[in-house]
């Protein structure tokens, strides 16, 4: 019973972690297996954030979280192929800014978008920062929300603060 004990407490030990001076070991036994070489080069250089892991138990040692950020530009990858011209795609990619953008200023992309087709065409060209995300809450508390909600009719553009000072 007591070998036993001895036998597991030793397996449940944390094991040490290979450094530089065992590199020469791993690259000796290794031999001519490229992978096995491979391998223990790739140890050596991330050696310092797996102990990291190790030693701080906050830390994940996964990445789904950036490969769930990162999957609809990687499907979108092959639609964007057909933009049809680098014109077209320039196009696109201000229209992906524009809708990342509201996303991240917490406003209903579509919404957004759907209030700036309807107030470009009126909006004086020195003042279409205001149009932008960031601006985007003060700009539409001055504009008539009635004729904001309207399909067609007219919206009137409001006239510049006073500035006070």
């Amino acid at each position: 019973m007591q070998r036993r004990c001895r036998t597991s407490s030793a397996r449940s030990r944390p094991q040490r972690i290979p450094g530089p001076s065992d590199r020469r070991q791993l690259f000796l036994q290794a031999g001519d297996n490229y992978f096995c070489r491979a391998g223990a080069g790739g140890w050596n250089a991330h050696r310092d954030a797996l102990c990291r892991f190790f030693e701080d138990g906050r830390l994940v040692l996964s990445n789904n979280w950036a490969e769930r950020a990162i999957k609809p530009i990687a499907t979108g990858r092959k639609a964007w192929l057909f933009c049809g011209s680098d014109d077209h795609a320039k196009s696109t990619a201000a229209l992906f800014s524009l809708v990342g953008s509201a996303r991240l200023h917490g406003i209903d992309p579509e919404e957004y978008l759907r209030c700036l087709i309807r107030l470009l065409p009126l909006w004086p060209g020195e003042r279409m920062l205001k149009l932008s995300p960031l601006f985007w809450n003060r700009t539409r508390e001055r504009l008539d929300p009635a004729a904001l909600a309207a399909e067609v009719g007219p919206i009137t553009v409001p006239a510049l603060p006073l500035e006070t000072g």
